[in-house]
């Protein structure tokens, strides 16, 4: 069973009083959200990584104090951005295939 087909199982569970139409109607929502877990992901969601990513390393080096501190994701070239986003892309894709298998 996949991770997206126990969570599934998990939010939506048959009800004690066992109908036709209350199954189809939990049967529906099942799907549903096992289709949208699993679906192929989007440049809006690796963008969105990858500007968080970015702004995580940003408060980390500035935190800690370091000579270079790295950029935010506003202030980043389009080189860095170019690398967190192949990170962001890595890191969507091992968590897809986590879920599906």
């Amino acid at each position: 069973m996949s991770i997206a087909t126990r969570e599934a199982a998990e939010l939506y569970p048959f009800k004690g009083s066992f109908t036709e139409h209350g199954n189809e109607r939990t049967n529906l929502r099942r799907e549903g959200y096992i289709a949208g877990r699993t679906a192929e992901k989007r440049l809006a969601e690796i963008e969105a990584a990858a500007k968080a990513m970015c702004d995580y390393d940003h408060r980390i080096s500035a935190e800690r104090g370091h000579l270079h501190i790295r950029p935010t994701w506003d202030s980043a070239s389009e080189s860095v951005r170019a690398i967190y986003r192949k990170y962001a892309l890595m890191a969507l894709a091992a968590a897809h295939k986590a879920v599906t298998e």
